[in-house]
C-alpha cells in the first residue's frame, strides 16, 4: 500500500532501542560522563538514577535538584541546569574537566557514512527522546491512518473501467491495521521510556480519546463500516447502506471518526468519482478520505504554472535574465523577441528592453539535468523502475529552460504577477542543447511543455533543496554543535539545539526508507536512487554556506524586486529580521565584543569542524560576501548572522520547501515528480508533437505511482509539530530554558513580532483562491521535525 511506503517514520525504531528522535536532548540532562551510561541503560530497559557530577569550580555545576511535584513522566527529564557559561581559560584544570566531558559526548553523536546515500555522513545513534516525541508519534500515526484509509478507500471504490490499468497491491485492511498496531506500540514504547509503565502508557491513550486506542478488531469493523457507507452509497444520493460509526466505537473515538467519515463522504462525492475530467477522472478518484486540493482546478492554469516560480514549492531557482544570456554570440537562451511580443500586451516589448528593465526571469533545468543525467549514465535505474511495464511509458529525465515576463505596468504599490513566454524543453537524454520550443499557443503541447517543467523543478526542489541543502546540511552542523559544544553550559549549544529536535532521527531512515531501492524515490523520480544520492553528495560539496543569506541568495538571483509579488520574499525576509534581532540580543549577552569570540576556543572548535564536515564557505565573509577565513569566526557580526542562518534553515526555510507538498504536490496532473515518455516516442529524439487540445494523460506517470506520491507528499505536508517561537519544557523558578531574564525578554518580544506576521500573511492570503501561508509562523516548526 502506497501509504506504508512512508509508515517506517513511526515504526522504524525498535522497541527499546535508543531512539534517534533527537539530538537536542532539549528534556535536560546533564552534561556528564553518567549521561551516555544513562542512554546506554535505557536501551536496556533500566531506569539509572542521575549522579551528580560537578566539574572544579569556578564552572557551574550540573548537578541536579531537588524536582517540584510534577507528573512522573516528565520528572526524570525536568532537571536543574546550568546557566550558559563561556568556556574557562584554556590550560586551567576547569577547562581540562570540560573537555572531557566534550570527549563523552563525542562517544555518543559519531557521524558514520550512510550506505545508499553516497556515504554522506549521518548520526545515526543519538540520545532517546524528549517528552515531545508522544505527541510526534501521534500526528504522524494519525495522519499514517488516514492515508491507510484513503488507499484501502481508493482500491474499493474504483470501477472496473477506472480500475483498469492500475495495479495497487491488494493488502487493503490488513495495512490500515499494521499500521495502526504499529503507532500504538510505538506510542506505548515512547510511553514506557519515559513513565516507567506500559499500563500508564495507554492510559494516556484512551484518556485523550484518540482512534489509534481501538483495537485491531474494532478498526476493522470501523474502517468496513465506514467503507460500507461509501462503497454502497446509491447513484441517486437515497441513504447509504451500513452502520453508524458511533454504533461501533467507543464514545470517546466518536468525535473523530465521525470527521474523518464526514470528510470521506464529502470528498468523494465532490470530486464526482468516478466522472470529471475524462483525463484526470482516475486521478481524482485517488482522494477518497483526502480533500482534492484547490489545484486540481488549474492543472491547465498559465498563471498558477507561473505563480509556482515565486509561491511553489522551489521558490529557489528562478532568476533574472542577465544580459549575457541573450548575448548574439553566444546566446545561452533559444528564445527571440518574437516570442515574447506573441503575448497580449507585450506586442512591442523586447527581450533586451525586458532585461534591462529587470522584467525577464527564467527557469533553467539544464545543470540539475545534465548532472542527473550523468550520475544517472553511471549509476543506471534497475530494469524494473524505468517503467514502461504498466503501459504508461518509461521514465524519462528533461532538460527544459521556461522564460517569464513581469508587466511594465507593475510597480511597488501594485506589484504584478509573472507571466510565461516560452518552454525550451531539452530531449530525453537531457543534453544542454534544447530541441523542442514552445508558447501558451501551442495546445497540448504546451502542456505538456509545462509539466516537464514542474517534473524537473520537482526533482531539484526534493533531492537538492530539501534533502540536501536543509535536512543533510543542517545534520551536519547539528553534529558539529553536539560534538564540540559542552551540553547545557555553552551558550550557542543551548540556542541552536531546540533548533535540531527530530533531525538526526529522520535523517538516519532517509537511506532505508526514501533512498532504497526499488522504493519512494527510485518509484518517483525518474533516475536511480544512487544516481539520486550523488547528486545530492555534489549539491553538498559545492554549495557555499555564506551564499545561502536569504538576501545574498535572492539579491544574486535578481529577485528583490519589489515589483514583482513574491511572497516567499516577503515571508523570508520578515522571519529573517525577527530572527536576527533575537539571535543578535541572545550573542550580546555572552560576547561583548569580537575578542570574546575569538578567545572561545570551543567556539572555533565547532567551526572548523562545520568545515571539516564537509560544509563549503562556512566562515567569516570578505567584503565582498566571500568567505574570507573558512572554519574560522572572527567577529559578533559574523557570529549572529550565522546562528541566525542556521536557526532560519532549519525552521522557515525548511517550511517554505516542505510543506506546499502538501497542497501543490499530491495531484500528480499538476505536478508530477516525473514524467513518462509516450511509448510512439520511445526511440526517438523527444520530438513533442504540436497540436491543438488533446490530452496531456499519456505523459503522466501510473495512477499507484500518483497514489505513492499523494501519500508521500501529504505526509511530509501536513504535520506541523513545535511551531518556531516555542522553547523547551523548563521549569520558570529554574530559570527555565534559556537562564537569562534579558534573553527570555527576547523571546518575547520574538514572539510578539511573530504574531503580527501571522496577521499580516492570513490578511494578505484572505482572497487568494490558492493561498500561500506555509510561512505563516504558527505553521512553520522550529526544527526539521518530519
Amino acid at each position: 500500500m502506497a501509504a506504508l511506503a512512508v509508515s517506517a517514520f513511526v515504526v522504524a525504531t525498535p522497541v527499546g532501542a535508543p531512539s534517534s528522535w533527537t539530538g537536542s536532548r532539549t528534556t535536560g540532562t546533564p552534561p556528564s560522563a553518567v549521561t551516555a551510561a544513562r542512554f546506554r541503560s535505557r536501551a536496556r530497559g533500566r531506569r539509572v538514577t542521575p549522579t551528580a557530577v560537578a566539574p572544579p569550580s569556578p564552572s557551574p555545576s550540573p548537578t541536579t535538584s531537588k524536582l517540584l511535584k510534577v507528573p512522573k513522566t516528565a520528572r526524570r527529564f525536568l532537571v536543574k541546569r546550568p546557566p550558559p557559561s563561556l568556556p574557562p581559560p584554556a590550560g586551567s584544570a576547569d577547562a581540562a574537566a570540560r573537555a572531557a566531558r566534550v570527549a563523552e559526548q563525542k562517544k555518543v553523536y559519531q557521524l558514520v557514512p550512510a550506505e545508499g546515500l553516497a556515504g554522506i555522513p549521518l548520526t545515526p545513534d543519538v540520545p532517546v527522546a524528549g517528552l515531545s516525541w508522544f505527541k510526534w508519534v501521534a500526528k504522524t500515526g494519525k495522519m499514517l491512518l488516514q492515508l491507510n484509509l484513503n488507499t484501502f478507500l481508493t482500491e474499493n471504490a474504483l470501477s472496473k473501467a477506472t480500475k483498469r490499468g492500475i495495479r495497487l497491491p491488494s493488502a487493503g485492511l490488513d495495512a490500515v491495521e499494521a499500521t495502526a498496531k504499529a503507532v500504538r506500540v510505538t506510542a506505548s514504547a515512547v510511553l514506557t521510556a519515559t513513565s516507567g509503565t506500559a499500563e500508564a502508557g495507554q492510559a494516556a491513550i484512551a484518556k485523550a480519546g484518540s482512534p489509534l486506542t481501538a483495537s485491531s478488531e474494532r478498526t476493522s469493523k470501523l474502517l468496513s463500516t465506514l467503507a460500507d457507507d461509501e462503497l454502497g452509497a446509491n447513484p441517486d444520493g437515497s441513504q447509504p447502506r451500513g452502520g453508524a460509526a458511533s454504533s461501533v466505537i467507543a464514545r470517546g473515538e466518536a468525535a473523530a471518526v465521525a470527521a474523518v467519515k464526514a470528510g470521506v463522504s464529502q470528498t468523494s462525492r465532490a470530486a464526482g468519482v468516478p466522472g470529471g475530467d475524462a483525463a484526470y477522472a482516475d486521478f481524482r478518484s485517488l482522494f477518497r478520505s483526502i480533500p482534492l486540493p484547490p489545484v486540481a482546478k488549474l492543472v491547465d492554469s498559465d498563471d498558477m504554472f507561473a505563480r509556482l516560480r515565486v509561491a511553489g514549492p522551489n521558490p529557489m531557482s528562478i532568476r533574472a535574465v542577465k544580459k549575457q544570456d541573450l548575448s548574439a554570440t553566444s546566446p545561452s537562451l533559444p528564445f527571440t523577441d518574437a516570442h515574447l511580443q506573441a503575448l497580449k500586451g507585450y506586442e512591442k516589448d523586447t527581450l533586451a528592453a525586458a532585461t534591462a528593465d529587470g522584467r525577464l526571469f527564467v527557469l533553467d533545468c539544464r545543470p540539475t539535468g545534465k548532472v542527473l543525467a550523468d550520475a544517472e549514465k553511471k549509476y543506471p535505474s534497475d530494469a524494473d523502475m524505468v517503467g514502461g511495464m504498466d503501459g504508461y511509458g518509461k521514465q524519462c529525465q528533461f532538460a527544459p529552460v521556461a522564460l517569464f515576463v513581469l508587466s511594465p505596468t507593475a510597480t511597488a504599490k501594485n506589484p504584478g504577477r509573472l507571466e510565461p513566454v516560452a518552454i525550451a524543453v531539452g530531449g530525453p537524454k537531457a543534453t544542454a542543447t534544447p530541441i523542442n520550443l514552445f508558447t501558451p499557443a501551442d495546445g497540448s503541447a504546451w502542456a505538456a511543455a509545462k509539466l516537464i517543467v514542474n517534473a524537473s523543478d520537482g526533482a531539484e526542489q526534493e533531492l537538492k533543496w530539501h534533502l540536501g541543502l536543509t535536512h543533510l546540511m543542517i545534520n551536519g552542523i547539528a553534529a558539529a554543535t553536539h560534538r564540540e559544544l559542552e551540553e547545557e553550559s555553552h551558550p550557542i549549544w543551548r540556542i541552536l539545539t531546540p533548533h535540531y529536535d527530530g533531525l538526526f532521527f529522520l535523517n538516519s531512515l532517509v537511506p532505508s526508507t526514501l533512498l532504497a531501492p526499488k522504493e519512494t524515490v527510485d518509484k518517483l523520480v525518474p533516475v536511480s536512487t544512487a544516481a539520486a544520492a550523488q547528486y545530492v553528495k555534489s549539491v553538498l560539496k559545492t554549495t557555499h554556506f555564506n551564499s545561502l543569506f536569504p538576501d545574498v541568495h535572492l539579491k544574486a538571483r535578481g529577485m528583490m524586486d519589489p515589483r514583482l509579488d513574491n511572497p516567499y520574499r516577503e515571508d523570508t525576509l520578515a522571519h529573517w529580521s525577527i530572527l536576527h534581532e533575537f539571535v543578535s540580543e541572545f550573542v550580546g549577552c555572552y560576547y561583548p565584543n569580537d575578542a570574546a569570540v575569538v578567545a572561545d576556543y570551543e567556539l572555533q572548535a565547532w567551526a572548523a569542524a562545520i568545515t571539516a564536515g564537509g560544509q563549503l564557505g562556512f566562515g567569516e565573509r570578505a567584503a565582498d560576501g566571500s568567505t574570507a577565513t573558512p572554519g574560522a569566526i572572527s567577529s559578533v557580526a559574523y557570529l549572529i548572522d550565522a546562528i541566525t542562518l542556521i536557526i532560519f534553515t532549519g525552521s522557515v526555510q525548511h517550511a517554505a520547501i516542505n510543506f506546499p507538498q502538501h497542497d501543490l504536490m499530491t495531484y500528480t496532473p499538476f505536478y508530477p515528480l516525473g514524467v513518462r515518455l509516450p511509448p510512439s516516442m520511445e526511440g526517438g529524439d523527444g520530438q513533442i508533437v504540436k497540436e491543438q487540445g488533446g490530452s496531456i494523460r499519456e505523459w503522466l506517470p501510473s495512477p499507484n505511482i500518483a497514489l505513492l506520491q499523494l501519500s508521500v507528499c501529504y505526509l511530509l505536508g501536513s504535520v506541523i509539530h513545535q511551531p518556531l517561537g516555542t522553547k523547551p519544557m523548563a521549569i520558570r523558578q529554574w530559570g527555565g530554558w534559556y537562564q537569562n531574564r534579558k534573553v527570555s525578554i527576547a523571546l518575547n518580544r520574538m514572539n510578539r513580532r511573530l504574531i503580527e506576521l501571522e496577521k499580516h500573511i492570513a490578511r494578505r492570503e484572505a482572497n487568494n483562491e490558492v493561498k500561500y501561508e506555509y510561512l505563516r509562523p504558527t505553521r512553520v516548526p522550529r526544527s526539521i521535525n518530519i
